[in-house]
């Protein structure tokens, strides 16, 4: 196998370089009779017959299995005398072969749809933005339904010089904005990012106003220096409904409703896996997909945008995302749902993207603890907003040791610092959070109360 062709694959697809480092001579001496089936490779190096190479050594990885052809020489190479490396190596060589006889990929066409992987805030979002820009869509999730960790989120979403901030006479400015921003990253932020960020804050939180969601209470949480995290007035009576869920139930109506009225233009496909993607020379031009009833199918589209979320719950196996970047917060529960384990990254990882700030991994001070269940790694999050609305945090001396609204960051460390041992993991640590009536009543009764029977079911469990 010629050393260059063994470089493009390292080059271009970095996972999967292990694989073939070191094989050169072995495959040539197997005795198997496949090294002729390199002969189209075997060409100078920067000449149109390798550049063809590559190409076509890109769709080789990704075409896998998807067809009845592929899985038939797939397993045609599983020979006892070879190692699975060596198979691994006969099953590319041959699929060269076999992509070199069906043809070239096609250019992907103008007309085809803009693929959405994932549907949360980011990815709704993305879709709706696509519809109205005259795009097709198709949006697809793994999960039974939309939302993700988005419709986890309950203390609002922040933004300066919005309606509701001079409504309720707030002096704000992006200049702030961009100042407790920067300061909340140790300006280590991207600042081009977060100058975008806060002079479109505004725009973001009016795009959700116009879809239906009531935002147009404030409050302030960690880090700002003034009130600017919107979120939902709670009601005088009846059970509230948290910010996250309100956001992803407007955005979700709305597809839907796309997807009534224009079905040729939007597609919302559930319970479907993205198994991986499909090139074209060195473009990403569709992708392959598990159904709901084990189906594999391709769909192809002039762009793929992954909006898969984070990889906080990637814990138990040995292509953990947040043991290779941060192992130090391995130790600390998760509010995260099962399914926010990086597959996607995984896979834009492994087509070649770079990956950046994967080691700021972020740690939520503030959960309660299960007494039925301590340990339970994953927890239910006691929201900022509760501290925002004067909640105290005691130790169990009843000190008060921290500013409730400081950077996650700072309180974190005060807490393992003051806290006392949960007795069945040492590891980690307990506090109190306090709350007066008035303090409840700024929050909002049932808001409040709807906290206060999550803390209460927990604790008599």
């Amino acid at each position: 196998m010629p050393g260059w062709l063994i470089s493009h694959f390292g080059r271009r697809f970095g996972s999967f370089s292990p694989q073939f480092a070191g094989l050169t001579a072995s495959f040539v001496s197997c005795g198997h009779g496949f090294a002729s089936l390199f002969a189209p490779f075997c060409a100078c190096k920067g000449s149109p017959v390798e550049r063809e190479a590559e190409r076509r050594s890109l769709r080789v990885v990704a075409v896998r299995t998807s067809s009845s052809s592929s899985v038939a020489i797939r397993d045609h190479c599983k020979m006892p005398s070879l190692s699975e490396k060596m198979q691994v190596c006969v099953y590319l060589a041959l699929m060269a072969v076999y992509v070199t006889a069906q043809g070239s990929p096609k250019m992907p066409k103008t007309e085809e749809p803009v693929l959405i992987v994932g549907g949360g805030l980011a990815g709704l979002s993305a879709t709706i933005e696509a519809l109205r820009n005259g795009a097709k869509v198709i949006l697809i999730e793994r999960e039974k339904d939309v939302g993700g960790n988005s419709a986890k989120a309950s203390s609002g979403i922040n933004g300066c010089g919005t309606e509701a901030q001079d409504r309720l006479g707030i002096k704000d400015s992006t200049d702030k904005f961009y100042s407790d921003t920067m300061s909340a990253g140790d300006r280590e932020n991207d600042g081009a990012l977060v100058d975008a960020l806060v002079h479109e804050s505004a725009d973001a939180v009016q795009f959700l106003i116009d879809l239906g969601v009531d935002l147009s209470d404030i409050n302030i949480c960690g880090g700002h220096s003034v009130p600017r995290t919107h979120w939902i007035p709670s009601p005088k009576e009846g059970r509230p409904t948290p910010v996250g869920i309100a956001i992803i139930r407007a955005l979700k109506a709305q597809i839907l409703k796309e997807a009534e009225e224009r079905p040729e233009f939007m597609k919302l496909m559930t319970n479907t896996e993205v198994l991986g993607m499909v090139t074209w020379n060195e473009y990403i031009t569709g992708v392959r997909i598990k159904k709901e009833d084990g189906e594999l199918d391709e769909l192809r589209g002039k762009a793929v945008i992954m909006a898969t979320g984070g990889f906080s719950a990637d814990r138990h196996n040995t292509t953990s995302l947040l043991n290779e970047f941060a192992p130090e917060k391995m130790a600390f529960p998760t509010t995260n749902g099962a399914f926010a384990r990086g597959d996607g990254i995984k896979m834009a990882r492994a087509m070649g993207a770079h990956i950046i700030g994967m080691e700021h991994v972020q740690i939520h001070p503030t959960a309660f603890i299960d007494p039925k269940d301590p340990v339970a790694g994953t927890k239910f999050l006691a929201a900022e907003a509760l501290r925002g609305k004067g909640a105290l945090l005691v130790n169990s001396k009843g000190v008060r040791f921290a500013n409730e609204l400081g950077r996650r960051d700072y309180l974190t460390s005060r807490i393992q610092s003051e806290g006392d041992n949960v007795p069945e993991n040492p590891k980690w640590k307990y506090v109190y959070m306090l709350m007066s009536d008035a303090m409840a009543d700024s929050f909002g009764r049932p808001a409040f109360n709807f906290y206060s029977t999550v803390k209460d079911s927990l604790c008599n469990a």
